[in-house]
């Protein structure tokens, strides 16, 4: 007998119908309410971003004489999966303020999230309203980390995904989706690699999964995949950057990340035993006192409700055959990513399965089972709740933490221009927020007069600037403030920022004779070296 075709009509539809004014009400209120936290304090609890923030600074200022950076710097052009980053901040600090631009990227960011999961769910023939469950999702351990590259390579890996799902159904008709896939790649590759990782295992199954037109039940390999030769032509660019990238680490494997060379000298894992045990905790952990969890329950009983609507009044699939495997697997394939990669790899990344958390997370959305209109709206109500609450919490919290955080701002008045300050801190942490968020204080207070701190990213392989000559004199670590040695570094600067030890421990005799306290602010001190 011969086969029949299946022909692209017999594709389901990807919605039942435009969204009507309930769903429109909830996706406004709730990308409204999304963004809140980025704007309502001051400053934002993430560790690594005054280091993203100085480096930022000074590519734009490497020039400048009225700072220390032209000094101390000099511009060394990498090609590295970080520059997406780096590239749109820059534009964006060409016409606005770099704060205000990192607001704007962050929220994005956080936009992106929510947004990139609807434009999935819809790919995969789902509901789109457990979408809005993921915004809590945005504001996770990545985020408290500052690892905004991860951040933003998370939304831009679902949109390609989609794309790729789209691309693959209807090549011909819709060259678009297989054109946003290849930029979705490249673009996702310049920002961070760890979502690509992702993509590299759950193309093949969504390849496999996702049916073409014209496809037929005895059809070779050849005509196979002449079928899908437009959308697999879009991973040339991203394949030929990944090789390049690749051929610049292997002919200078030297310069390794100053980050991750104190820390991690090898392949390092986690058990699986705590792998599962931090994976709820890795969605929502920025406050001590676990506040955020609070949001994390309230969208996860959405979710619970959804399934229990089912038991009331069961909803035909709008997937067949092997395409209702889709979602199953892609969540399968993050979360085994998350079970499996190492925790770090040393001179190259520190801390990288725990960023497949959210990403897994946010795919489970797509898992939240098809719904009546009416119980639609119940749980569109409830999800507006739930993220309602997860924001509130967040912007009580962003604001408590930027008021303890005002210390450092006040200390940083008492600073002239182009200081050289080291950074003591052996108390990196907040009563508020859980993160070391106070790590890197020194790099805010040097952006701030145009100086040098005494820890910073240059020399790192993954940006494009590095010191003129050597680093002065400074801790192994920023993380061993214990390794201080007054006779080797104390002369290589002009200020000292110290919190959790007593000045007088520090420095000794050389306190009052060598070395002057300035001002106090809480536990926060800082002194200077008296010439």
């Amino acid at each position: 007998m011969k086969p029949s075709k299946r022909q692209p009509q017999q594709l389901a539809p990807r919605a039942a119908g435009s969204p009507d004014i309930w769903e429109r009400a909830a996706w406004l209120l709730v990308l409204i309410g999304a963004v809140i936290p980025i704007w309502a304090a001051r400053d934002l609890p993430m560790v690594d971003l005054p280091q993203h923030l100085y480096l930022l600074d000074v590519a734009r200022r490497l020039h400048d004489g009225s700072t220390l950076y032209p000094s101390y710097f000099q511009f060394d052009f990498r090609f590295t999966p970080y520059l997406g980053y780096y590239a749109l901040m820059g534009l964006l600090n060409q016409v606005i303020p770099l704060e205000l631009a990192n607001r704007l990227f962050m929220s994005f960011v956080v936009l992106g999230v929510p947004g990139s999961a609807a434009f999935l769910l819809r790919s995969l023939r789902r509901q789109t309203w457990p979408a809005l469950l993921v915004v809590p999702f945005a504001y996770g351990d990545c985020f408290a980390w500052g690892f905004v590259n991860t951040c933003a390579a998370i939304p831009i890996a679902l949109v390609t995904l989609g794309a790729f799902i789209r691309a693959l159904e209807a090549p011909a008709r819709n060259s678009r989706w297989a054109l946003l896939f290849a930029l979705g790649l490249l673009a996702g590759f310049f920002m961070h690699p760890a979502p690509t990782i992702f993509l590299a295992a759950a193309l093949p199954v969504m390849l496999w999964t996702t049916s073409s037109p014209g496809d037929t039940a005895g059809q070779g390999l050849r005509n196979w995949l002449a079928r899908r030769a437009i959308v697999l032509a879009g991973m040339v660019p991203f394949l030929l950057a990944t090789g390049t990238w690749l051929a610049v680490v292997a002919a200078d494997p030297a310069s390794s990340s100053s980050v991750a060379s104190h820390t991690d000298p090898g392949l390092v894992w986690e058990t699986p035993q705590a792998n599962l045990q931090a994976f709820p905790w890795l969605l929502a952990n920025i406050f001590n006192n676990g506040a955020d969890q609070i949001g994390l329950y309230a969208v996860v009983s959405v979710a619970l409700l959804a399934i229990v609507s089912q038991l009331l009044g069961r909803v035909p699939s709008a997937q067949s055959g092997r395409e209702r495997l889709r979602p199953y697997a892609l969540v399968a394939i993050c979360f085994a990513m998350f079970m499996s990669v190492p925790l770090s790899i040393g001179g190259m990344v520190q801390y990288l399965s725990p960023r497949f958390a959210p990403l897994t997370a946010i795919l489970a959305a797509a898992l939240v089972p098809r719904t009546s209109p009416r119980w639609s709206r119940v749980l569109m109500a409830g999800a507006t709740m739930a993220v309602a609450i997860a924001v509130t919490i967040l912007t009580l919290g962003f604001r408590a933490y930027s008021a303890e955080a005002a210390a450092v701002h006040r200390l940083s008045s008492l600073l002239p221009d182009r200081p050289r300050i080291m950074g003591l801190i052996y108390e990196p942490g907040s009563v508020v927020v859980h993160h070391p968020v106070y790590l890197h204080a020194t790099a805010t207070m040097a952006r701030t007069h145009g100086g040098v701190p005494s820890y910073t990213l240059m020399n790192w392989r993954q940006v494009s600037l590095k010191y003129r000559t050597s680093a002065p004199p400074a801790l192994p670590s920023e993380w061993t403030p214990d390794r201080f040695d007054y006779d080797a570094m104390a002369q290589s600067y002009d200020y000292f920022l110290v919190r959790g030890r007593d000045p007088a421990t520090l420095f000794g005799a050389h306190l009052g004779k060598e070395i002057g306290l300035m001002g106090r602010d809480g536990d926060w001190s800082i002194l200077r070296r008296i010439r």
